[in-house]
């Protein structure tokens, strides 16, 4: 038997990716359809251009053999007697009976060739949509994803900090950003500078300790929390206890 000890934990799959998941399967199965279509319609494409270049070819090579026949008679005309040359039997009837149907299938592929580009075009049109979906999936979800383990690292960092450095950061944070405010926006940046400092000379921990050289972003986010939350004032000196 397997002991549950070697058994693997399972993989935490994030919210945002199990949700897009499906979508996302689906748009690149559409991507691959598009593209399929558009090699499609350049194969026939080119088939359709074929046509048109055999019949240029049999016109010329009758053309050629038009003129020989010309030749051949002008000159019987001027310099021969008797009986005219015969000219039969040079494979001119089978050559014109190919460029007949070679011209007829060109004919066709105008207006065909017509359809097959407006279908490349909607084909192209919906491999770009699905191209710009998948984007439109995939980088919400990198971005919700992301935002989520910024949160995490500043919520760990926190805890890293000292008590009295992350006091005496806050109240420094929040009196330059009352400086930056006006008239009543300054309220809330004095009430968080005046609590910690009441909280410091609480601890006995001295308003000139310093912040270091500590990533504001962390006071700010530490600040977002306090401004949410009626009861977090209080949070630092449940944490010193």
């Amino acid at each position: 038997m397997t002991s549950k000890k070697n058994e693997t934990a399972p993989t935490h799959t994030p919210p945002a990716r199990s949700v897009a998941r499906g979508e996302l399967s689906r748009r690149i199965v559409a991507l691959e359809a598009a593209k399929k279509k558009v090699e499609e319609r350049q194969n026939s494409a080119r088939g359709l251009a074929i046509r048109g270049e055999t019949a240029k070819a049999l016109a010329a090579q009758l053309a050629g053999l038009k003129a020989q026949a010309v030749a051949a008679l002008a000159d019987h005309a001027l310099n021969g007697s008797g009986r005219p040359p015969k000219l039969s039997g040079d494979g001119r009837e089978d050559l014109i009976e190919r460029l007949a149907e070679a011209e007829a299938l060109a004919e066709a592929a105008g207006p065909a060739i017509e359809v097959v580009n407006a279908e490349i075009a909607r084909a192209h049109g919906d491999f770009n949509r699905a191209s710009i979906a998948v984007h439109d999936i995939v980088v919400p979800v990198l971005e919700e994803e992301l935002g989520a383990l910024d949160r995490e690292i500043q919520a760990h960092l926190e805890k890293l900090i000292p008590l009295e450095t992350r006091l005496a950061g806050l109240r420094l944070w929040a009196e330059r950003k009352s400086y930056l405010k006006e008239g009543e926006a300054r309220g809330p940046f004095l009430r968080l500078m005046n609590a910690a400092a009441e909280v410091m000379t609480a601890k006995r921990v001295s308003l000139r300790t310093p912040a270091n050289e500590t990533d504001e972003t962390i006071w700010q986010v530490l600040a977002d929390r306090l401004f949410t939350d009626a009861d977090a004032l209080a949070v630092p000196h449940a944490e010193a206890a």
